[in-house]
C-alpha cells in the first residue's frame, strides 16, 4: 500500500510502506519535467487529476501481481512443482518479464509475441488467457480501484 502526501503545491509524493530496498514501485510525482531515479524506485512527473489512476495501476497493482504469482504456482503444483520450486519460478518469471517490459521499447503484444513459436506450448496458455478475456478482467481490476479512489479522493 501507499502513503499519499502532499509535499508543495501541485507536487505529490507516493512512497511504499514497505522498505525502499524491497519496492521498486515507489514514485514521486510532481512538477518535475523528467524522471528521476531514486533508492525508492522511479521520480515522475504526472498531473494532479492522474493521481487516482497512477494510484490504480502502481498502488493496487502489486496485489493483482502477487494473485498472478499465486495462480502460476497453483498451476505449477498441479503439474508437479514443489510450492518452493513453483515460487521460486513464477515469481524470477515475473522479475525478468518486468525487467524485460522496462528495457525495451517494443509493444507488450510484440513480447507475447516473441516467446510464442507456432504450435508452441506458450500460445496454447496465451490462446486460453485470451478466450478468458484475462486482459479485460485485470483492466476492470485496475478501473475498480480507479473508481474507489475517486470516491475516497472526495471525502
Amino acid at each position: 500500500s501507499f502513503c499519499f502526501e502532499r509535499s508543495f503545491r501541485h507536487e505529490f509524493q507516493f512512497q511504499p510502506s514497505r522498505s525502499p530496498r524491497k519496492s521498486g514501485t515507489s514514485t514521486r510525482t510532481g512538477s518535475s519535467p523528467q524522471p528521476e531515479p531514486s533508492r525508492a524506485g522511479r521520480i515522475d512527473a504526472i498531473e494532479e487529476d492522474k493521481i487516482d489512476a497512477a494510484t490504480a495501476v502502481m498502488g493496487c497493482g502489486p496485489a493483482f501481481a502477487y494473485q498472478f504469482v499465486e495462480a502460476l504456482m497453483t498451476g505449477g503444483v498441479a503439474c508437479g512443482l514443489s510450492e518452493e520450486q513453483a515460487r521460486l519460478y513464477a515469481a524470477q518469471m515475473l522479475a525478468g518479464a518486468s525487467r524485460m517490459v522496462l528495457d525495451t521499447d517494443k509493444p507488450v503484444r510484440a513480447l507475447i509475441e516473441a516467446v510464442c513459436s507456432p504450435g508452441g506450448s506458450t500460445i496454447e496458455g496465451v490462446k486460453l488467457l485470451d478466450a478468458s478475456d484475462f486482459g479485460k478482467v485485470v483492466a476492470a481490476a485496475v478501473d475498480a480501484s480507479y473508481q474507489k479512489n475517486k470516491k475516497l479522493g472526495q471525502k
